[in-house]
């Protein structure tokens, strides 16, 4: 049995705990700089110019996400000088790691050498494909050297990756936004096989919005399989007033075996609209029952019971079937709105305003919200109140126009006073 060396133990030791160190130093050296870089952005790129704790292979990997939107508000020069710095020094002791050479682009690109930065971002998609960032970077390169097609083409990828801005920083022609739009969908259906179905119902829509509903049809007739694009036809068919249709394709798709819960309830409650837009009333209501059978938590069939209540004019019903459906989607805007509007047709002003002041609540970001809150306010004459309300709205958003237009209107009801 060999002896154990103490000299080579307390080495390795003594190694560990200075890696160690030397890691936790540069980890709170690098979180002090992005601090700095908030607060003072030129600082910022100084010190990651002159901060040799960042350029230590431990951290060299924390400058993936490099906060470059903070350094742009520094002069260029720093900004570059700091990218570069960074860039090197993560391309040195990260080789494989792609955001190196995505950080080393961005320098390029803010000094107008585009290609150079192309060739920085196809060693960064050498290295992963599947970055969204990478490949906008890429479609703004490509764009400063006049190769529109290949712009497009990058923009596109990046789309499909990543939901989100199809721009990065370049103006396109709407003809050029739709197609990048478009395309990204389509590729994102290659990108994530899994949530096809979701992809191909965003495609199918996206045509729609765009009056394209026979190209967004065909889409969806191509994966008809599927229980969730089934569904999805079958409320194209509601829509367009293909009730038979719409029938047809449901009772198809319930008679399935295996399908879940979710997706039986759903089916029920557009059948219950489908025989609701069929005069069937009675049928409506049974089909509704069924759904909340399958899923006791959905909304959707209270929506369509207060919908056959309103019709009745028993409001109180309506109401009680729309609270009920909010309890299971509070967060859900366009039930608040329904809450408030069959409230106030129900003589129960407090629950009306209760909702309209929760719409705001929930999408602070909608002055059209608060613009319904004050339309509404100003119909009960509750002019201190709405004088209120849209104070603070246009602290917000000073230059809307409707907010602006109520604002005059506000002004003349209280002269007339």
């Amino acid at each position: 049995m060999s002896r154990k060396r103490p000299g080579l133990l307390i080495v390795v030791a003594v190694a560990a705990v200075i890696v160690e160190a030397v890691g936790v130093a540069g980890w709170v050296s690098w979180r002090q700089v992005v601090r700095r870089l908030k607060t003072d952005p030129a600082e910022g790129a100084l010190d990651l110019v002159g901060n040799r704790a960042l350029r230590l292979p431990p951290v060299a990997r924390q400058a993936r996400r490099l906060p470059s939107a903070d350094l742009a508000l520094a002069s260029d020069d720093l900004v570059m000088s700091a990218l570069d710095t960074v860039s090197r020094d993560q391309i040195r002791w990260a080789p494989a790691d792609p955001s190196g050479f995505r950080n080393r682009a961005k320098a390029e690109l803010i000094e107008g050498a585009y290609q150079a930065a192309s060739a920085s971002l196809d060693e960064a998609i050498l290295r992963d494909p599947t970055s969204p960032d990478s490949h906008r970077l890429a479609a703004l390169a490509a764009r400063s050297q006049g190769m529109t097609g290949e712009a497009l083409d990058h923009l596109a990828t990046a789309h499909g990756l990543g939901l989100g801005s199809t721009s990065a920083g370049i103006e396109l022609t709407p003809e050029e936004a739709d197609w990048v739009r478009l395309e990204g969908l389509e590729r994102r259906m290659d990108f994530y096989p899994r949530t096809r179905s979701s992809n191909v119902i965003a495609l199918a829509r996206e045509y729609r919005d765009r009056g394209l509903s026979e190209a967004g049809r065909e889409w969806l007739e191509r994966d008809a399989a599927d229980p969730r694009v089934a569904l999805e036809l079958a409320r194209w068919d509601l829509l367009e007033g293909r009730t038979s249709q719409a029938e047809a394709r449901l009772e198809a798709l319930v008679a399935r075996r295996g399908l879940t819960r979710t997706i039986l309830a759903e089916a029920w409650t557009i059948t219950a609209m489908v025989r609701d837009r069929q005069g069937d009333v009675g049928g409506a209501v049974a089909a509704a029952d069924a759904a909340m059978t399958y899923d006791p938590r959905s909304a959707g069939p209270y929506r369509v019971l207060s919908t056959l209540s309103e019709r009745r004019g028993d409001m109180a019903e309506a109401l009680e079937h729309l609270r009920r459906a909010w309890g299971m989607n509070p967060t859900d805007v366009g039930l608040l709105l329904n809450i408030a509007r069959v409230a106030e047709k129900a003589g129960q002003p407090d629950d009306a305003n209760l909702a309209l002041t929760r719409a705001v609540t929930v999408d602070p970001s909608d002055p059209g919200l608060r613009a319904r809150l004050v339309e509404y306010q100003l119909r009960r004459g509750e002019f201190m109140q709405a004088t209120l309300t849209l104070s603070e709205a246009l602290d917000r958003f000073p230059t809307d126009p409707r907010l602006l237009r109520l604002a005059d209107r506000l002004r003349a009801e209280i002269s007339r006073r």
